[in-house]
């Protein structure tokens, strides 16, 4: 009877440490309370702020499912052992922390942040957001192809990513933006992003990419250069460049005809030109509602793309 009163006691004891270890907080004043009492583990049952400076060693912050967001406004004292887990985001307002930009808010994916905690060995929060670089960007590269030149890049991780520019120059070393493509936001799985340049320049294309997150901020990565296929035998040729009017003259290099022909603008859209015959010259007339600029007239073949700049006046 007495070892049953004994086992009982320690299990007891067992069961009241494990529950002391855990607590639940659904706005400021719980996780406070949890903090306090002594547990290692806070479960995030809702979406609130925290305001003060906070120690946060030794502690594991479960956000759980869902989309729960913390929001922490003081200094936040964290070590390697402290563990944010879950799948919402965790926010940080001003906290010392300037890389989060004029606004002195970061708005950080808990894998992100989990990952860069255990590994750097920081003292608060703000270091380890100020060690994470917006975007890792692990790869570009430009490769000519059938429809013009395909840009590759791919990153390893993002932080609030809002989406790059695709920038472009010929010989005189002026970047024109050409697209764009849609940044992850914030995330730590690798993404692969592509853009095909429908309308490269003759000769040499050199691109750079500009990221630019959410507040504004912007970097930009290293220039590539790729020769474009066409060159100066397989020009076309167009009259009158620039066009006054609205109808034009296109002439083959050869008697191969493409596919079909296209007029791009230089944000990237493009509209189909229907020309009087497929023959090696033909005359086509534009669309009536152009404005003025510049244009790139494109001849799609089957294994090549040939590019014409024209400006509409």
């Amino acid at each position: 009877m007495r070892r049953i009163y004994i086992f009982s006691t320690l299990l007891l004891a067992v069961l009241t440490a494990n529950l002391s270890a855990q607590c639940s907080a659904g706005n400021g004043t719980q996780f406070s309370d949890c903090l306090t009492s002594g547990s290692t583990t806070i479960n995030i049952s809702g979406t609130f702020t925290v305001n003060g400076n906070v120690d946060l060693s030794g502690k594991t912050i479960n956000l759980g499912s869902g989309n729960k967001e913390l929001t922490l406004t003081g200094i936040v004292t964290i070590s390697s052992t402290t563990v944010f887990s879950g799948s919402g985001n965790v926010k940080v307002i001003n906290g010392g922390n300037s890389a989060c930009g004029n606004s002195g808010q970061c708005i950080i994916n808990v894998a992100t942040l989990n990952f860069r905690i255990a590994s750097g060995g920081y003292a608060t929060l703000a270091d380890a957001l100020s060690g994470i670089l917006p975007v890792e960007l692990t790869a570009f590269k430009a490769l000519p192809g059938t429809s013009g030149i395909d840009l590759l890049w791919s990153t390893a991780s993002e932080l609030n990513n809002a989406r790059f520019l695709i920038e472009r120059s010929g010989s005189d070393g002026y970047f024109r933006s050409i697209g764009e493509a849609k940044g992850a936001g914030t995330t730590s799985t690798p993404q692969d992003y592509q853009f095909t340049d429908r309308a490269p320049l003759p000769g040499s294309n050199y691109y750079r990419l500009r990221q630019e997150d959410y507040d504004g901020k912007f970097e930009y990565s290293q220039v590539i250069a790729v020769q474009s296929r066409e060159s100066s035998a397989e020009a076309m040729k167009v009259a009158p460049n620039p066009v006054d009017g609205r109808q034009i003259r296109l002439e083959m290099p050869s008697a191969e005809m493409p596919v079909r022909i296209e007029l791009m603008d230089a944000a990237g859209k493009r509209t189909s030109l229907v020309f009087s015959a497929m023959e090696r010259a033909m005359e086509a007339d534009l669309p009536q509602n152009l404005s003025a600029g510049m244009y790139y007239l494109t001849a799609v073949f089957a294994d090549r793309v040939l590019v014409s700049p024209i400006v509409v006046r």
